[in-house]
């Protein structure tokens, strides 16, 4: 193995000697005698050791320090580095080999010119040894019956690089493996289990003479790593105190960044990604499955504090985690995406679509219009919902089918840490319901897609119970699926759909924004992303609505009393009638009589419904759907209830007077 050495110096003739020393004791030495040489060298090539003068650009400038400047740039901080200078002094040494802002010293060694050739070969044999920590007599292994390699790895992590950079690329990714199991003789790269843009997650089983292990093992870009690098930097984190996963080994080169990760419980032979299970499997058990992901692996996340976002509102916190700020994504370039989108699907004969006046108009089969606003501009509105207390949590970040694993037995895993951060508390629900919505539902017809999404629009509440009777067959798997994750959000965020609503749109426009005209893509592709496209003009239409109904038909003071005229069946709110069916009346009568006090969820079902110990489902189900419809008409902002409060886990209390 080649063991590459870039040696930067300002002195040709010095540089070309002390080069060829070190080639004689077995270095591949890539020289440069000037600053932008050495940065060229340090982006493009691979390697292991650097060499750098401290005085670049004057050798009798005291002040000069470019070299020194250099090796502190935080690029570069996997490359363990020697300095060398003809001017030692106490100052340079003390600053070289100092820690940085982020905890890693500029430089691992210092070295006077004058201490000769034998002492700078003598010195790279030792950060070799000591910092660079690469298993060179590792054996990799390739399974016989997948289609990887080090190139196939390059390849999905930068599928536009330039073929010339590849062979360098390459042979860093092995570096990158080599530091990983670095104390191991032998891996085995069994399988792809997912590729996320420029990340993928590998099954990888290591040998040691002492032990075998089976790790999941993510890689990537190290500037998409970041965070993922930040979370396994941090002590213990409680992240991973659930028995699910823990990280074991962590590494990284210049270009590329590795977490290896331990499942506990579980074969990773025994593993698949979510999207293969759900596919496989009845809605029994995918029902199952989510339960144990929101309530088993995800709650060390979702038991972490909560905290109101005071700075930023709903629309912009979902703007900034999906990518879709105006410096990312400035709307005259989403705006032509969606015309060439467009224009492929009229060319594939798929759909019609125009984009009339901050409108989209879609022609479906028969000839039918329909008409919806653009979402681009409500994209970029923080004004669409007014939601004045944003709860946020830390989340372990987007979820994704394709990264979410399950066992044989229903346990599941999260296996991508890359976007963990704060985020809206629903944020985790929105970004599985959008991941199962474009991943597991059928394309099929876009009139199909458009019956289905308006029936979901339709409930008023988020657990409202909507029947599949009406849904077409293949979508039904998916209907239960979302109705499942909408029953866990309204337990952990409420049930008011607005904000939901927000979330499901920006996690939509985030994948339609993807869309690049210049790539070509399959029909079943380009139907998704117009599936995207029309959801994301539903949910802009139905959100407007929402804001308009508010503004119009609740325009009470929170103040004002509640007050009900039982010989006459009526409520009232302040001066206002309040219109109720007989259901909802009967609900609002059994809370008012017991006004201030505990009412529990099972006394109102067995005292209103007439429910006695029926599917909890069921009785779920209806009360979050009459009480839901209680508050449309009496609250005056439904994210922050005055007169319907919720005890979590219990019950509801009326109160008639609110403060």
């Amino acid at each position: 193995m080649e063991k590459i050495v870039l040696f930067m110096d300002n002195e040709p003739r010095f540089l070309q000697v002390q080069s060829r020393i070190l080639e004689q004791a077995g270095y591949q030495v890539l020289m440069a005698h000037t600053l932008e040489g050495a940065e060229k060298e340090l982006k493009e090539k691979r390697i292991h050791v650097a060499i750098f003068d401290i005085r670049m650009l004057d050798e009798d400038d005291e002040q000069d320090v470019s070299g020194l400047i250099l090796a502190q740039t935080g690029e570069y901080r996997s490359i363990p580095k020697l300095i060398l200078t003809g001017y030692p002094s106490y100052e340079y040494v003390r600053e070289a080999l100092g820690l940085a802002v982020d905890g890693q010293p500029p430089a691992v060694n210092f070295l006077d010119k004058d201490e000769g050739p034998e002492a700078l070969v003598q010195a790279v044999g030792k950060v070799f040894t000591q910092y660079v920590r690469i298993n060179w007599k590792l054996h990799i292994q390739w399974a016989e019956d997948q289609p990887l390699s080090f190139p196939g790895l390059v390849s999905l992590i930068e599928p536009y690089l330039a073929s010339d950079h590849l062979p360098a690329r390459c042979a860093e990714v092995e570096d990158l493996f080599r530091k990983l199991f670095y104390d191991y003789d032998q891996i085995i790269v069994s399988r792809l289990i997912w590729r996320k843009r420029t990340r993928v997650g590998l099954e990888v089983f290591a040998y040691s003479q002492e032990r075998e292990e089976q790790f999941i093992v993510t890689c990537g870009r190290i500037q998409d790593n970041a965070l993922e690098r930040e979370l396994c930097a941090k002590p213990a984190s409680q992240a991973f105190d659930a028995g699910s996963i823990s990280i074991k080994l962590t590494a990284e080169t210049t270009q590329y960044a590795a977490t290896a990760f331990a499942m506990g419980g579980s074969e990773p032979k025994e593993i698949q990604s979510l999207v293969t299970f759900c596919r496989a499997k009845p809605d029994r058990q995918i029902r199952s499955v989510l339960e144990h992901l929101f309530q088993n692996t995800l709650a060390p996340w979702h038991q972490q504090s909560l905290f109101v976002e005071e700075s930023k509102g709903l629309s912009q916190l979902y703007r900034e985690r999906s990518g879709l700020t105006e410096d990312a994504f400035p709307p005259a370039d989403l705006a032509r995406r969606m015309q060439a989108l467009a224009k492929e699907a009229l060319a594939r004969n798929i759909a019609d679509i125009t984009f009339p006046s901050n409108r989209v108009e879609i022609k479906l089969s028969g000839g039918r219009s329909i008409s919806y606003p653009n979402p681009i501009p409500c994209l970029y509105n923080d004004d669409m919902l007014l939601v004045p207390r944003v709860i946020c949590r830390t989340t372990s970040g987007g979820l994704d089918v394709d990264t979410i694993l399950v066992d044989q037995a229903g346990r599941t895993w999260l296996s991508d840490f890359a976007q963990a951060g704060p985020a809206p508390i629903g944020h985790d629900f929105v970004s599985l319901e959008t991941a199962i919505r474009f991943e597991l539902m059928e394309v099929g017809s876009l009139q199909a897609l458009y019956d289905f999404e308006k029936r979901l629009l339709a409930a008023r509440r988020l657990n409202e119970t909507i029947s599949s009777d009406d849904i077409e067959p293949e979508h039904r798997k998916a209907l239960s699926a979302i109705q499942t994750i909408r029953r866990l959000a309204s337990e952990a965020a409420g049930d008011d759909p607005g904000p939901y609503y927000i979330g499901l749109l920006f996690c939509t426009a985030a994948g339609l924004a993807m869309y690049d005209p210049t790539l070509k893509r399959t029909g079943p592709e380009i139907a998704r992303l117009l599936h995207r496209l029309l959801f994301a003009a539903m949910l802009c239409e139905k959100i407007d609505q929402m804001k308009t109904k508010r503004s119009e038909n609740l325009d009470l003071p929170a103040s004002k009393s509640l007050r009900i005229d039982e010989a006459n069946r009526e409520a009232w709110v302040g001066e206002k009638r309040i219109v109720l069916t007989n259901t909802e009346f009967d609900l609002l009568l059994y809370l008012y009589s017991h006004v201030g006090a505990l009412c529990k969820r099972s006394d109102i079902a067995q005292d209103v419904f007439g429910l006695k110990g029926e599917n909890r489902e069921t009785e779920d189900s209806l009360l979050n759907t009459n009480i839901g419809r209680l508050r449309e008409k009496i609250e005056h902002d439904l994210s922050s209830p005055k007169y319907i409060m919720t005890v979590r886990g219990q019950g509801y209390k009326l109160i008639v007077q609110p403060e």
